[in-house]
């Protein structure tokens, strides 16, 4: 009976030592956060481990994990918009266990050329059902300021809009 107990924890004992081994894991895991030069958090910063295509983005409290990276040496790079980018070298990950990488950018000036919008509008707009008339900015420094009556003011409103109406050639009588 004693044999058959021996053998049977002997058993117990290698079976056991080979489940750990296959659980036991292959990749580690890189996590940090990311901060401005004054400790505030930095939320949608990008972490990549250049050469790669791995990386992750800082969450509201600036926190970020990239997860199953192989053991080795990387260069990771923080960046955000407004921000200057920060490079970390020598960023050693070993198996089963957490890198903390922060990173801490600095705010720079973020320059522009400048730019020009310009649109036009076309005479006729054949998807339109309606009529109507806009006033431009024209339009508005052509009418006299008129400060004597109100009656006069609604005369030369009637009279923009008499000519609104001959251009879409539905004038009536108003």
């Amino acid at each position: 009976m004693s044999r058959k107990r021996t053998i049977f924890i002997l058993l117990a004992v290698l079976a056991l030592g080979a489940v750990g081994v296959a659980v036991a894991g292959v990749t580690g895991k890189i996590a940090g956060r990311v901060t401005d030069s004054k400790g505030a958090p930095l939320p949608g910063a990008s972490v990549v481990m250049e050469g790669t295509r791995r990386g992750a983005v800082s969450d509201a409290e600036g926190y970020y994990v990239i997860v199953n990276v192989d053991p080795g040496a990387y260069r990771l790079k923080g960046s955000l918009i407004g921000y200057n980018a920060e490079t970390k070298t020598g960023v050693t990950v070993n198996a089963d266990y957490t890198t903390t990488v922060d990173f801490k950018l600095q705010e720079m000036a973020v320059e522009m050329k400048e730019m020009v919008v310009q649109a036009q509008r076309p005479l006729v707009e054949p998807d339109r059902t309606e009529s109507r008339y806009v006033v431009t900015a024209k339009d508005i420094e052509q009418v006299p300021i008129i400060r004597s009556s109100l009656s006069r003011m609604q005369q030369v409103f009637l009279n923009l809009l008499n000519n609104a109406l001959d251009a879409v050639g539905q004038r009536g009588e108003v």
